[in-house]
């Protein structure tokens, strides 16, 4: 007899393991199990959830001066900006998911943001390239 779906899910409690392996091998299982699914150590950029807060000051002074486009694209590039450094490094290929934007219009774009010195860009061959916001003054 086959067991509901539900019912598989469910990691095996320490009382019904008793009877077919010693608790120590199973706390061992399950720690490993545990260790296995964290990033920590393992060279993975951190992309997950991700949140971005914007305030009428932010958007009064950081995206005054830019068109649609340009909003846009420097709101999709918040998601990938630590707070902490102000650099961002996203891959080409997520922004232009992120923003559906072609790819001869995601680089213009970029261009005319970098012109706007709403961030730096250090392009590197073969890599993703380094995005480095300027900060700007609150009113």
């Amino acid at each position: 007899m086959k067991k509901p779906i539900s019912k598989l899910r469910i990691p095996k409690s320490a009382d019904e393991v008793k009877g077919f392996k010693s608790q120590a091998t199973w706390e061992k299982e399950q720690l490993e199990k545990y260790k296995s699914r964290s990033l920590k150590g393992k060279n993975i950029p951190d992309y997950g959830e991700y949140r971005a807060f914007f305030t009428r000051a932010t958007l009064l002074n950081d995206y005054a001066g830019l068109n649609q486009k340009e909003k846009w694209l420097r709101q999709v590039m918040e998601l990938f900006r630590n707070n902490k450094t102000n650099i961002a490094y996203p891959p080409f290929s997520q922004l232009k998911k992120l923003t559906s934007m072609s790819k001869n219009t995601l680089i213009s774009t970029i261009r005319s943001l970098e012109a706007k010195k709403v961030f730096k860009v250090e392009r590197r061959a073969g890599e993703n390239n380094i995005y480095r916001f300027t900060l700007k003054e609150i009113i």
